[in-house]
């Protein structure tokens, strides 16, 4: 395993490259997080997520794909490269969203098609794909302690 990060890729106004990435590895379980990279929480999730990984067992293939977002006016392409190379996210592929368009979309398939979803982390099971929209998630956590539209339910 190498030490560092993987390259940062600009996710464009209609989703790619991360669409077609994501339907790449529909044969895996596949972890998307949608994080900013000045959000402490956002940064201990991914953390997190990286020590799974790590601990998962080799019989069951991952994909991980973090998802920088630009939330606050902090949140820029030289702060996702800081943060990236602190937490050493080389398995998960990365990509910086500056519209926030990922969010967007996967909080419409959250059944909330005018929120943005950030700060959150999705589990899909192998063999689902993203055609038109993205498919609902198999299960999904948050950190978005005063958020009135994402599921207390799925406050981690």
């Amino acid at each position: 395993m190498s030490v560092g990060a993987s390259p940062i890729v600009e996710v464009d106004a209609s989703g790619q490259p991360f669409i077609d990435d994501f339907n790449q590895n529909r044969d895996r379980l596949r972890i998307v997080a949608l994080v900013s990279p000045t959000c402490l929480d956002c940064l201990n999730g991914v953390r997190s997520i990286r020590r799974a990984i790590q601990a998962a067992s080799p019989a069951i293939p991952i994909a991980a794909s973090i998802v920088w977002m630009d939330v606050s006016p902090l949140d820029s392409p030289a702060e996702i490269e800081q943060v990236s190379n602190l937490i050493q996210l080389e398995d998960a592929r990365q990509f910086h969203d500056p519209t926030g368009w990922t969010g967007r979309q996967i909080a419409a398939s959250l059944g909330f098609p005018t929120q943005l979803a950030w700060d959150t982390f999705l589990f899909y099971r192998a063999g689902l794909g993203w055609n038109e929209a993205p498919p609902a998630p198999t299960d999904w956590a948050h950190q978005l302690y005063y958020s009135k539209w994402a599921d207390p339910a799925h406050l981690c």
